[in-house]
């Protein structure tokens, strides 16, 4: 799915929790194996909470961080686990384009494309990688505490 113009959900704030949670379900990417996860909002008074942030996990056991961009769009990083010298992921853009995130686009060419690029940055950073989606996401229920709802595709299966 095409996001169709940055501007019209606002500058200040970028989009919402529930247009990330359709761009997902309208990607087509669970029926290649990814599992797509939203932040649900904990506290609706508060913009910091989780929502606008999603996860994809994908059939080769990486997981990506989707939000979106305030410049222009959506941006992709690639989760590893947290250390000192280099956080807890890394952009999935390659280094010549890291300031010029803002992907239009959430599909399968885009995702394996974003997976590569994260993967091969975390692998220059000497980042390490979560064992497994179920080790990711013990670290983030333990560590923030956000709930994360599985996105259903709307694509029919085939």
């Amino acid at each position: 799915m095409e996001l169709e113009k940055f501007e019209e959900f606002g500058e200040s704030t970028g989009p919402t929790g529930s247009v990330l949670r359709d761009l997902m379900a309208s990607s087509g990417l669970q029926a290649r194996g990814y599992t797509c996860l939203n932040a649900e909002p904990v506290d609706p008074s508060c913009n910091c909470n989780g929502e606008g942030y999603g996860f994809i996990i994908t059939p080769r056991g990486n997981v990506l961080n989707v939000s979106f961009s305030r410049v222009n769009g959506l941006h992709w990083t690639f989760v590893y686990k947290p250390c000192g010298t280099c956080g807890s992921g890394c952009s999935c853009l390659a280094i010549e384009h890291a300031y010029d995130y803002g992907d239009v686009v959430m599909d399968y060419g885009t995702a394996v494309l974003r997976e590569d690029q994260g993967e091969v940055f975390a692998r220059e950073l000497h980042a390490v990688r979560y064992e497994s989606p179920d080790e990711w996401r013990k670290h983030f229920d333990d560590f923030y505490g956000i709930p994360l709802v599985e996105v259903k595709s709307k694509e029919k299966e085939i």
